[in-house]
């Protein structure tokens, strides 16, 4: 007896869900593009500053033209030293639009949201329509 191979459409292919399922998960790391192509790199440095609660907090401080920034940075101060300096991305039109190279920060609160749904939505729809005959 031969076994007949069951001719599906594209979007019923497993390559087709991972292809898709991979774009959804890079979309936290694009969502910053014109950075990543026409941005400028320049190193922060980190500052230790009182905050409105009287605690020290670290801020990491880049100059632009004269004028300072700051960047959003996040490190665990019991496991790991202070880093001398972190890489960072800033638009040179408006260099308060900048990006440190921290893939904890790209996938956190809104920006888990898509790859999220997106994943539980496709892996329905693709389910569904793969396994219709079930």
């Amino acid at each position: 007896m031969k076994v007949v191979k069951n001719k599906r459409p594209y979007y019923a292919q497993w390559w087709f869900f991972i292809s898709l399922l991979t774009l959804g998960w890079l979309t936290p790391i694009t969502k910053h593009w014109k950075l990543y192509f026409w941005g400028e790199t320049t190193t922060a440095y980190p500052v230790l500053q009182l905050n409105q609660f009287n605690f020290y907090e670290y801020y990491f401080l880049y100059s632009v033209d004269g004028s300072n920034y700051y960047v959003d940075y996040d490190f665990d101060l019991g496991e790991k030293p202070t880093p001398k300096g972190i890489k960072i991305i800033y638009d040179p039109n408006d260099p308060s639009n900048c990006l440190a190279f921290q893939l904890s920060k790209m996938y956190s609160d809104e920006n888990l949201f898509f790859p999220l749904g997106f994943q539980i939505a496709f892996g329905v729809f693709f389910l569904s329509i793969r396994f219709k005959d079930l």
